[in-house]
Formats: C-alpha cells, structure tokens, sequence
C-alpha cells in the first residue's frame, strides 16, 4: 500500500442509540426463535424442517454481525472501510466527489438489500437526491457521500470534515 503516514486518517464506527436498541432486540428475537425450533417437539420424520427455520436465522445474524463496519481509513491512496470480516477499499483514483451530507439527505431512502438498523444501515439503498448507493454506517450524522466511477457510498465518520479535508488535499494533489 502507498501510504504516508502524514495523511493517515482513522476513525473507528460508533454506534447510535437506535442501532443498539435495533440490534439489541433483534438479536434477544432471533435467538428466542432458534431456542424456541431448537428445543420444540417435532413429529417423527420432521425434525429436519427445524433446520430449514433455524439456518436462515442464524445467517441473518451471522452475516449482518460480519458486515458490521468498525473502522473508516484514509491513508492517502484508499478510503478503506473495515468491516468486522473483510473490508471495502476505494481507490483514490476512482472518486469524484466527497462530501459531507446530513441525515436529511438518507430520508425517504428504500432499502433494496440490506439493513435498516440491525447491527447499523447496510446493504444497498436508493433515494431521490442520491440514487443508488451503498450504504456502511452506524450512525445516521455525520455522513459522508462518497461517488466513484462506479457507484456512490455512504458513510459515517466522527470526524468527517478532517476526513473531507483531507481525501479533497489528496485530489487535489492528484
């Protein structure tokens, strides 16, 4: 990676009020339906029909925690959006815009594929003012949008205005 520590920029994700209480629930009502299949009595010959409720339970919990992002990295080449497994990265290259934009701008959005709220906003989203964009946050301020060649990001970051700042230097020295 081409990096200069100068322009390394880390932040880590924080969790709103909402994503908690969301992920919290979620997470106690999924469980108790596994718990709940797990332990029932099941005719003879049916038991298998447990693990067709239980498996798409367990991976909705499984992927949606895995897809979680924990930190947003700028190191003067890449945005990178670490995720609990895996990361995202763009390339400096590829960005046409960044900007900060507030949650007014996400209102109205559809969720496509994705979550609303279960272990933060994931997945794929549209709306009017953004189109299509990809959505990695778990907070609903300090967003930032970011538009690539080849599809448009948002996400949220404590610190977004030195994030801006700093990836808008970058491109400029481009």
């Amino acid at each position: 990676m081409d990096s200069n520590n100068s322009e390394l920029i880390v932040n880590n994700f924080k969790w709103d009020t909402e994503v908690t209480v969301i992920t919290i629930i979620g997470t106690v009502i999924l469980m108790s339906a596994i718990i709940s299949v797990w332990t029932a009595k099941w005719p003879i010959g049916t038991g298998y029909l447990k693990y067709l409720i239980i498996m798409p339970l367990l991976f909705s919990i499984l992927y949606t925690a895995s897809s979680t992002p924990v930190k947003l990295k700028f190191d003067g080449a890449n945005i990178v959006i670490k995720k609990a497994i895996g990361r995202i990265q763009i390339p400096l290259s590829q960005i046409e815009n960044i900007e900060e934009i507030s949650p007014q701008d996400i209102d109205g959005s559809i969720r496509t594929f994705g979550s609303g709220g279960f272990f933060g906003y994931l997945g794929r989203f549209r709306n009017d003012r953004i189109g299509h964009y990809k959505m990695y946050a778990t907070n609903r301020k300090n967003l930032l949008l970011i538009k690539t060649t080849n599809a448009s990001y948002v996400v949220s970051c404590p610190d977004s205005s030195s994030m801006v700042n700093k990836i808008r230097a970058s491109l400029i020295k481009q």
